[in-house]
């Protein structure tokens, strides 16, 4: 019996071994450009050049899909997916019966389980895959870790009572609800899910289409200058010495093409999975980017209305109303703010930080 137990677990390392180093072999390739064009240098682009840094002429190149790219990211969502699901079976068995008094758990021993246990295995478990993977694609990683942050929130609702009424009806309900990356659209009044009609998955399939194309253009047009197109004094990897260096023009523009590119990218993970939601299970997802940059006309329509409107409801479910129960609204309301802080904070980490290889343009985005 040992002898058969230490060959399964050779066969299980040798498995895993030949995985792990496919992803890496995927992650490490290139591709090479369809074809390639010269643009070629005008009085123009000299004075264009002069005024902020930017060369026109150039050789320039139109690549097909990275399909490394691609695997990467839909790897990471059904390792996202999968955990999901089983950290929902625990809460559904084992923490909300606690809520309604149909379980001898005690409520002691579920907050070690959802904060001894869940909730940390939720924002390591993205480190361990990193480690394991060598993963540099900073999309990859965003879609690796993202998911974990709703699912650590989901946590924290399940353990104090604010989870919808509506998911708990069967463990399949609440599955789908737990594991998916985005926030379902509930109605006001009788806290149903609202169900997808054929207009709002066409109009999902359009906005993640344009999205797309939204994407690669801004990533064929910034690559090349590492998404810091003007030559302000940190895209020549110089330090800002003073206030005047960061109200710079140049540094400014720079500062504008990576919101311009950040909100189109998490647009895309949100347009992408909200349409995937609404073919696969019929209910409607929360679209969570309605170009706050360039369409909001105030600071409360830009936070409240059109940036990241998915993550307002995990935030007041998993952290307003459980302090609000002990507390007051200021006091909810800034941990809350505190809360989105440090989770941003941990994705900024996770992201673009963690045991990342010096910067190419090719691994930015």
């Amino acid at each position: 019996n040992s002898t058969r137990h230490n060959q399964t677990a050779q066969t299980i390392r040798k498995n895993m071994a030949s995985i792990l180093s496919l992803i890496q072999s995927i992650a490490a390739s290139k591709s090479e450009p369809l074809m390639k064009f010269d643009v070629p240098n005008t009085t123009f682009g000299d004075a264009f050049f002069a005024q902020s840094g930017i060369r026109i002429e150039g050789t320039y190149g139109i690549s097909s899909p990275s399909l490394q790219f691609w695997f990467g990211c839909t790897l990471m969502m059904v390792i996202d997916v999968i955990f999901g699901l089983m950290i929902s079976s625990i809460l559904y068995y084992y923490v909300l019966p606690t809520n309604l008094k149909q379980t001898s758990i005690s409520k002691s021993n579920i907050y070690v389980l959802g904060f001894g246990v869940i909730i940390p295995c939720c924002y390591l478990l993205p480190y361990a895959v990193i480690d394991a993977t060598g993963i540099q694609n900073s999309v990859v990683r965003f879609t690796l870790s993202a998911p974990m942050v709703f699912y650590a929130f989901r946590c924290v609702e399940a353990m104090c009572g604010f989870v919808p009424p509506v998911v708990t009806s069967s463990p399949l309900d609440y599955a789908i609800y737990y594991a998916t990356p985005t926030e379902f659209m509930f109605d006001r009044k009788s806290g149903q899910r609202v169900m997808a009609t054929l207009h709002d998955i066409r109009r999902s399939l359009i906005g993640a289409t344009k999205t797309l194309i939204t994407n690669l253009i801004l990533m064929s047009l910034f690559s090349s200058y590492n998404y810091e197109p003007f030559q302000s004094m940190n895209a020549r990897e110089e330090s800002l010495s003073s206030i005047r260096d960061y109200l710079d023009m140049k540094h400014l523009g720079n500062c504008f093409i990576t919101a311009m590119m950040f909100q189109q990218l998490v647009g895309l993970f949100g347009s992408a999975t909200a349409l995937t939601i609404e073919v696969m299970t019929g209910y409607r997802a929360v679209e969570s980017m309605r170009n706050p940059v360039m369409e909001a006309t105030s600071p409360s329509d830009f936070w409240g209305r059109r940036w990241n409107v998915a993550v307002h409801g995990v935030l007041k479910r998993g952290v307003f109303q459980p302090v609000r129960r002990f507390s007051s609204s200021f006091v909810a309301a800034l941990m809350a703010f505190i809360a989105s802080g440090l989770f941003h904070e941990y994705l900024v980490h996770l992201t673009v930080m963690y045991n990342k290889e010096p910067r190419v343009a090719d691994d930015i985005f």
